[in-house]
């Protein structure tokens, strides 16, 4: 019994060890299970971790921005999410900021929003630009909110707060992040 209890402990332990080190560096507060999403991205962006990047976009998205990104070459000097994670938007992070840099993330407010809404916000983003596609549309998307975000980065380098406004949809059932955000590196 005391084996166990002991073996139980250390596993702890070690997953808690290992969570804390994926999300280095990041805070994030408030919201609901809409915006647990955007926690989600921006654990994964930390992490330069592609597949858990893609995974809070619908799942169409990953294989056309991979076929864009890897076999067209569009974005030059990226050959996979993780590649744009690591040596664009963490680089960038790194020359803002300083490395090892933190931000903390609030949701201050989540918006309900209907998709023909959404559609006449900033030039229709329901149309992806780069693949010429519809990720979302009023037959595949339940919910839409606008979810706003007081971001502070903090760093050796400078420090910074702002707002920005992210899209979350809601298809089969499941809570995403619009497609539109797919390169927007927070």
């Amino acid at each position: 019994m005391i084996r166990r209890t002991v073996a139980l402990f250390c596993v702890i332990i070690v997953m808690l060890s290992v969570t804390a080190c994926s999300s280095e560096g990041l805070e994030f507060k408030g919201g609901s299970e809409k915006s647990a999403v955007i926690e989600t991205a921006l654990n994964a962006v930390f992490a330069a971790d592609g597949d858990a990047y893609y995974s809070t976009f619908p799942p169409k998205v990953k294989e056309d921005y991979d076929a864009l990104c890897v076999v067209e070459g569009t974005f030059a000097g990226c050959s996979s999410m993780e590649d744009y994670l690591k040596n664009t938007v963490m680089r960038v992070h790194n020359d803002n900021y300083g490395e090892g840099f933190s931000l903390k993330a609030e949701v201050v407010e989540e918006k309900k929003l209907s998709v023909a809404e959404l559609d006449k916000i900033s030039s229709d983003p329901n149309l992806d630009y780069y693949t010429m596609v519809r990720y979302v549309t009023e037959e595949n998307t339940m919910e839409v909110y606008g979810v706003r975000l007081a971001l502070s980065y903090d760093g050796d380098l400078g420090a910074e707060e702002k707002e920005v406004e992210l899209y979350v949809i809601n298809q089969e059932d499941k809570w995403y992040l619009h497609p539109h955000f797919v390169f927007f590196g927070y």
